[in-house]
């Protein structure tokens, strides 16, 4: 996208800073076929099985976004779109209501991990502008830039509210602006006086936080301690240690449970592990 080379990056990176390359990558590993059907299954109609389908190269509208992107909030459920909820009368009686139908199309797990570095675009990536409208939690989103800066995106939600902007021209000439400079501040300024950007995005039990080094390993040390999310049974077992050190510890003491960390009394012996050095760590989400 910036026409720069970043090495080897993490897919929380890919998103938040919209690396198009790796995204290309990985919808070529799921299958083009595969993603731009489940796309359609979303009301992406035009979603094709190109590559680029994976960096949104196909038309749609603000609606059907927004619609897609409830998937997130909603721990894997799309809602039909409806235009009224309610009809009543000036004496309050109701004289037509609808009922939202829903259809589960991504497991609880599976947005919650896709919601959770949509978080990241909000927070470090071309997101981030939007702290400037107080909106500096319980939001998520992504931008969006067609070639030429013909047409700026940016779809966000927070628990309980999805909105998509888009900014362009009707005749489709090129505004030279990105997602994040045309369109981010429009939703923000949207979300901000809404009132809605509360609460929080829980995870379900499928998914855990734990420590994790997203950096290199110097001294004993680890340069990037970080709190990352995992399917649970796929978190890393020795966290910001370097590899194998907590779980051959773990199995000189034998019976120690690696989540109790509790030892059975034996007279005068001191089997604990040594105190792990303080450090600092950050928060992914």
């Amino acid at each position: 996208y910036d026409g720069t080379y970043a090495g080897e990056v993490s897919l929380r990176e890919v998103i938040s800073r919209s690396r198009n390359i790796p995204a290309v990558l990985l919808a070529e590993q799921v299958g083009l076929s595969n993603l731009g059907s489940w796309l359609r299954d979303l009301g992406l109609t035009q979603a094709t099985a190109l590559p680029s389908v994976s960096l949104g190269a196909f038309d749609s509208t603000p609606v059907a976004l927004a619609r897609a992107y409830s998937i997130f909030p909603t721990s894997g459920e799309i809602p039909s779109v409806q235009l009224l909820t309610e009809v009543r009368n000036p004496a309050g009686d109701v004289l037509e209501h609808t009922t939202e139908e829903t259809d589960r199309l991504v497991s609880p797990r599976s947005a919650a991990l896709a919601t959770s570095v949509l978080e990241t675009v909000m927070k470090t990536g071309t997101g981030a502008k939007a702290a400037s409208y107080g909106l500096d939690h319980a939001v998520a989103g992504k931008s969006g830039t067609t070639d030429d800066g013909r047409d700026a995106w940016f779809v966000g939600f927070t628990p309980n509210l999805v909105v998509a902007v888009w900014v362009g021209r009707d005749g489709g000439e090129p505004l030279g602006l990105t997602g994040s400079s045309a369109a981010l501040p429009v939703w923000s300024h949207f979300i901000a006086s809404s009132g809605r950007a509360t609460g929080t995005f829980p995870l379900p039990e499928s998914v855990v936080e734990a420590e994790t080094c997203a950096g290199t390993f110097l001294q004993g040390e680890c340069t990037d301690c970080v709190v990352e999310v995992f399917t649970a049974g796929t978190e890393p077992v020795d966290g910001c240690e370097p590899p194998g050190v907590l779980s051959s510890i773990w199995d000189m003491l034998g019976d120690v449970s690696p989540f109790s960390r509790t030892l059975e009394a034996e007279p005068e012996s001191d089997t604990s592990p040594p105190p792990r050095k303080k450090r600092k760590r950050r928060w992914r989400r």
